[in-house]
């Protein structure tokens, strides 16, 4: 988990004292810990792992899927996610016109992308393409 989750806690134009630097340091992991233990437990993997089998089943139109990531991406972006989704590439994005290589295929562009912010925005995007499970 990167800073940027969490906010900038301290001002870097202040000298602060060792004890500030190690609460913030302990307040950074303590959230961390948090986030790895509310992500990675049985509930949450199930809620996951079907939401990927119910985007796995949904059928995207190519035309669809073009229109999708014209209306949520960059030009540049929505070019090269649309030639990677209509690609025969089953190495880095699963098989099938659906969902799921959908959303692949915007985290495709995202993994390319050099800005780290503009990739963790491309990351959201890639997830809020997906289905939520019932």
């Amino acid at each position: 988990m990167r800073q940027v989750h969490l906010g900038k806690r301290l001002d870097d134009s202040v000298l602060y004292s060792r004890r500030t630097y190690e609460l913030d340091a302990r307040a950074t992991v303590s959230a961390l810990k948090d986030v790895i233990e509310g992500q990675l437990d049985a509930e949450s993997l199930k809620r996951r792992m079907e939401a990927v089998r119910h985007a796995n089943e949904q059928a995207v139109d190519p035309r669809s899927a073009k229109e999708t990531f014209r209306k949520l991406l960059q030009k540049g972006e929505s070019e090269a996610a649309a030639q990677a989704f209509d690609s025969t590439d089953t190495y880095n994005l699963p098989a099938g016109n659906t969902n799921w290589r959908l959303s692949n295929a915007i985290s495709w562009i995202a993994g390319q992308t050099k800005d780290a912010e503009r990739k963790l925005d491309l990351m959201k995007i890639a997830g809020d393409v997906l289905p939520k499970a019932a």
